[in-house]
């Protein structure tokens, strides 16, 4: 994967097939975090466990979740190798944000190398844009398998 996040034109180019899945098994986020740590800690100098503590704290921090049961938690950290990420599609939405209680179902999660800053900001904007669209929502809750979710995700034309 590249490591220059400025130069990324489409999710495809910094998320993996295999990081697209669909989960029937995810209660809360402690779990969700646990499942996304399993996904990106190959990409980390972190533990699952560490990656995944440090994913809990900075949500409880900033809460990552952008309404209409879509959330982007993300981090920038001197221990991650390169931009990576994953989308995880719950078939059970689960409670995100204790403080409004908004339930969530579709799920991005994007790790930085720290010296990408500008670049995260600028892929959390884009993805951030691609969720809240109601069609692509629709299209991603309404999509077969995991392959047509990587497939919707990585459409060029909508980012």
């Amino acid at each position: 994967m590249n490591n220059n996040i400025t130069e990324y034109k489409s999710l495809s180019d910094f998320i993996k097939k295999d990081n697209v899945i669909t989960i029937k098994t995810v209660n809360n986020k402690k779990q969700l975090f646990s499942k996304i740590s399993n996904l990106l800690e190959h990409e980390t100098n972190f533990s699952h466990s560490s990656l995944s503590k440090i994913f809990l704290k900075n949500e409880n921090n900033k809460p990552t979740n952008i309404g209409s049961g879509v959330a982007i938690p993300n981090m920038q950290h001197n221990q991650i190798k390169s931009t990576n990420g994953c989308f995880i599609r719950l078939y059970n939405s689960i409670i995100y944000d204790s403080f409004n209680n908004d339930p969530v179902d579709l799920i991005f999660a994007l790790l930085s190398p720290v010296e990408s800053s500008n670049g995260h900001l600028r892929m959390l904007a884009k993805t951030s844009r691609l969720l809240k669209n109601l069609d692509i929502q629709n299209k991603l809750r309404g999509a077969e398998n995991d392959e047509a979710l990587f497939e919707i995700l990585i459409q060029t034309d909508l980012l």
